[in-house]
């Protein structure tokens, strides 16, 4: 049993809630927004098998509900996937496309033996979150050894007073090991004295997004 392409389609009205029917057939061709080669294929035990695909940052756009798993040389359908619409974006002029991944699970008697399958699936089938957020937190430990708890370069952040109107002061500096910009001087209103100007930092983003430092000046 040979399994090698992923279909993805728009489906219009596609309620993924409803269970799938076992005579569903591939969409029409006008609904299909992509075909994928299965990118990784892997063996659970005897009778469980997983294939799996990786839509990478090149990849779109398009939306899509619908994914089925097929025999590319028949069209033969192996197996159908009802999802809540999606997503596909590709990296081009300034958008930050995501990656998606995209795995099938079968399970049925003799399943290793029928697809010939003989890579276990943990070889390949590896969570790189905990890795990549080790290395960010290595570099802002890294960067507090460099610059303290904070420090800014020249006088960026700090709070000046033109007239009447307080103002935050822009530039760059680093807070607890993070780098944050202030592209241009931000107006703060200040009603009575004394008052504290705060300045908080975050690193923030998503699995498949590129991440960064968000900040807020908060006057309390």
């Amino acid at each position: 049993v040979l399994l090698d392409e992923f279909v993805f389609a728009n489906v219009p009205a596609l309620d993924p809630d409803q269970p799938v029917d076992r005579n569903e057939t591939l969409p029409p061709a006008e609904q299909i927004v992509h075909r994928q080669a299965v990118s990784r294929k892997g063996v659970v035990n005897d009778n469980a098998v997983v294939h799996s695909v990786v839509l990478g940052a090149d990849v779109g756009d398009f939306s899509f509900n619908w994914i089925g798993l097929i025999n590319k040389a028949s069209g033969t359908l192996a197996m159908i996937v009802h999802a809540p619409l999606q997503q596909k974006l590709k990296t081009a002029e300034g958008q930050q496309g995501n990656v998606l991944t995209r795995s099938f699970l079968m399970e049925y008697n003799g399943a290793q033996a029928e697809t010939g399958i003989n890579t276990p699936a943990e070889t390949w089938q590896i969570d790189f979150t905990a890795r990549m957020a080790g290395m960010d937190e290595r570099q802002r430990l890294e960067n507090i050894d460099i610059f303290g708890a904070a420090a800014f370069f020249g006088d960026g952040y700090l709070v000046g007073k033109s007239g009447n109107q307080f103002y935050v002061t822009k530039g760059t500096g680093y807070v607890a090991g993070l780098r944050t910009t202030l592209a241009e001087n931000l107006n703060i209103t200040v009603t009575t004295r004394p008052v504290k100007v705060w300045l908080d930092v975050c690193w923030t983003g998503t699995l498949t997004s590129v991440w960064g430092v968000q900040s807020r000046i908060t006057v309390a």
